[in-house]
Parts: structure tokens; sequence; C-alpha cells
């Protein structure tokens, strides 16, 4: 990608900015998208902020909010199962997730906020406040609480990305919520005890290595 591509696409902004984090170019969506006299209407990037955060584009993510995206507004309860449905299959979180829905009988393929509050509760024996705000039955299916928008984003995101094990943009989250102390030991827990969950030394060995930073961020 080149400046002047986007030169000449200057009323395609959104086109540019997904070609930007398409290609990862941080550095062109910082100094020819994101310009001092450009207004990002409410919501606006709300979609291709859940493409950053699907994609780990930690910079583009620190980016928009730097920029005034409000994480309470986007973070509904649909967007929250939307993330959890992009877990690759054959992954460990796929697996420990399967053996909580087959522990109490949970029949189906899409994960639910009772899924994940159980998993947490199975891995570390805490359960986790984040998950209490919604129905504990939601589904990435259509429901009446599906637009619901979530009272601690920054932590359910923070939760999502350590679950994902992916340290840069949990702690991208973790610096902005409540509570940090609480959440990086959260966080050490979650990672340890999934580390005991595989045989698969390099994952295993990521696992460990993630946990063992987590309290250093506080």
């Amino acid at each position: 990608m080149s400046t002047s591509f986007l030169a000449a696409n200057k009323d395609q902004e959104f086109d540019q900015l997904k070609l930007a984090l398409a290609w990862n170019r941080i550095d062109i969506a910082k100094s020819e998208i994101f310009t001092e006299d450009k207004i990002w209407p409410p919501g606006s990037l709300h979609e291709i902020l859940y493409s950053a955060i699907k994609q780990d584009r930690v910079d583009f993510v620190d980016l928009f909010l730097d920029c005034g995206t409000s994480l309470k507004d986007f973070l509904t309860t649909e967007r929250l199962l939307m993330l959890y449905s992009t877990i690759p299959d054959h992954s460990l979180l796929k697996e420990l997730i399967c053996r909580v829905k087959r522990k109490h009988n949970c029949f189906g393929t899409d994960v639910t906020i009772k899924d994940i509050k159980r998993l947490i509760k199975m891995l570390i024996d805490i359960n986790v406040e984040p998950y209490a705000t919604r129905p504990a039955n939601q589904t990435s299916q259509f429901g009446s609480n599906r637009k619901k928008e979530s009272k601690l984003p920054f932590e359910d995101l923070f939760l999502w990305s350590v679950l994902m094990n992916r340290q840069d943009m949990a702690k991208l989250f973790w610096r902005q919520g409540k509570d940090a102390t609480a959440y990086a030991l959260l966080a050490f827990g979650i990672l340890n005890a999934m580390a005991t969950k595989t045989d698969d030394t390099e994952l295993r060995n990521s696992l460990t290595r993630n946990a063992e930073y987590a309290p250093l961020m506080i």
C-alpha cells in the first residue's frame, strides 16, 4: 500500500482504513487517514474495531480508542459472543469449552456466556464479575438482550484476550480496566491452568510464559 494510492481514494476513508488494517499499516492509518481535522461520527468505527480485535491488530485498537471510540457503546453481548465464535476449531480453548458443555449436558456448538463462566470456574474456581452482567444463557443467536451493552467492556475483552492467549491485546484492555491487580492475578491463574490441559509443548510454553508475565503488569 502506498500514500499515492490513498491520495487517489481520498473520499473513501473507510475503504482506506480497511486496507490499512488488512496490510497492518498502522503508520499509514496515522499519517494519512486519522488526520487532525478528521471527525469520526459516534459508532462509525465499530465494524472495523471488531475486525481489528479479531485480527489481533493491537496498534489499530489502541488508535481507535485514542480517537474517542467508546468501548462501552461498542461491546454488546452479541459482539462479545461473535468474538468467542472465532475460536479456532481443534484449539485448546475450543476443546475446553466442549468439555464444559459435555459436563453440563449442553448441546449445540454456539458458545454461551454460561459456557465461559463455567470454563473459568473450572480452571481457577472463581466466579468472574463481568460475565455476571449478562443473561447467563445468551448465545450469538437472536435474542432480546443481544444488543445489551457491556457494563465492563475492558474487563470482558481482557478475559477474551487472555483465554485466546493474546498477551499484547490483553495488556491493552487491562491498562484501561478496573481492579488491575485482581485481573492480572486472574490472568496468571487462567493461563497456568490452561497450560496444564495441553500436551502441545509449544503451546504450553507460550501459556506459561504469558502467565509469568501477567503479574508484572501490576
